[in-house]
């Protein structure tokens, strides 16, 4: 099939004209609809060469252009739905749990891709083709355990496994679907060596690294993480306790969602365990400026991220700031992020305990919502 047919046939709505001039940049939170690709690679094993577009996420219109031989987007590199196209120019793969997902419902990036490797994924991908062309635009601990399964694909084939991978898996895979929030017990050694595996990342996020490491720092980064991932495989993983510290900042009027910081690497566990669901974690960028994390554990919450997100848009322009500071960072709603806000800590709570005083008596009036008499089943 050309590439022309399979833009045809494809058609979704990432596809059309309106939707690929868009790539939304999470690092800059806003979207950018000029910048160039200016991609890097770094090889980061036999099988695996990483490729980065710095502050810029790819549509997937010119991912199937752009990219050659065999390729496979990870966890939100490249704009769509998790995906597999075959042109004449090369076999295409896209692993997406962010995009346009319930998250509830859908597998983590790392989950996607052991299913996909046990099911034949790398079956029809020829050895010349290898490396894989891997798209990645962080280093997050499901990004860097699907890297690593790629990079280690066959001890995967056929109806050979590893046990101790496939349960590393899984507690990724709640831990992604939950905020990092899953009531796994912190004390359980499963966990411990799961916060040992993955210090490398939690470390370099806590400093504020994360957002300008070239190509090469992170595939650094992420060969770190591998090479922890492997001596967990072969039974010889460290052990870390996980550091589920935060400081409190402020709390709702209600005490139905609060503001903190994080300390610890893995905060939003101890947060869980204290009943903290809906939050905000703020952490000053040093330049009177603040970066935000707006969310809620669950999609069950009822914390509206996408409301309070046009809200606290609406005041940092009446504050002088950009109208498109805050972003939804996960289609289901649950997550909202703002990376140069020009709010005060203080502003982003009485802003969100306004909406709250104003909308709370109507925010739930139609949950659960009445049923159209047509969704009625007959005789019921």
């Amino acid at each position: 099939m050309t590439l022309d047919e399979v833009l045809i046939k494809k058609g979704g709505k990432e596809l059309q004209t309106a939707d690929v001039a868009e790539s939304q940049s999470l690092f800059e939170g806003k979207v950018n609809q000029e910048r160039p690709l200016n991609l890097e690679r770094s090889t980061y094993g036999a099988h695996v060469r990483l490729v980065t577009n710095p502050r810029r996420i790819i549509p997937m219109e010119e991912y199937l252009r752009e990219a050659e031989g065999a390729s496979v987007g990870l966890n939100g590199a490249i704009k769509g739905a998790t995906d597999y196209v075959s042109t004449e120019r090369g076999i295409y793969f896209n692993f997406n749990n962010s995009d346009d997902v319930n998250v509830l419902a859908t597998r983590s990036t790392a989950a996607q891709v052991l299913v996909s490797i046990r099911q034949g994924m790398m079956d029809g991908i020829d050895d010349s083709l290898l490396p894989l062309d891997v798209y990645i635009d962080d280093a997050s601990p499901d990004t860097a355990l699907a890297v690593w399964l790629l990079e280690n694909h066959d001890i995967f084939s056929g109806k050979r496994a590893q046990s101790r991978i496939v349960s590393l898996v899984h507690c990724i895979d709640m831990l992604e679907s939950t905020e990092n929030a899953f009531p796994f017990d912190p004390n359980q050694p499963r966990m411990k060596e799961v916060a040992w595996i993955f210090a490398p990342y939690q470390e370099a996020r806590k400093a504020g690294k994360l957002e300008g490491m070239s190509s090469a720092e992170l595939t650094r980064l992420l060969q770190e993480v591998g090479e922890r991932i492997t001596a967990f495989a072969e039974g010889k993983s460290g052990s870390r306790s996980l550091d589920t510290r935060y400081d409190l900042v402020s709390q709702g009027t209600e005490g139905d969602w609060a503001m903190v910081e994080e300390v610890g690497a893995h905060a939003r566990t101890g947060m869980f365990r204290d009943g903290i669901h809906a939050f905000v974690v703020v952490r000053g960028n040093g330049d009177n400026s603040y970066s935000y994390d707006l969310g809620k554990m669950s999609a069950y919450e009822r914390f509206p991220v996408e409301d309070l997100i046009h809200v606290l848009n609406q005041k940092e322009g009446m504050n002088g700031g950009h109208e498109d500071t805050w972003q939804l960072a996960r289609g289901d709603g649950t997550r909202g992020i703002a990376f140069q806000s020009s709010l005060h800590p203080t502003q982003v709570a009485e802003a969100i305990d306004s909406f709250f005083t104003l909308a709370r008596p109507f925010l739930f009036a139609n949950f659960p919502r009445d049923l159209d008499p047509e969704e009625v089943p007959e005789g019921a």
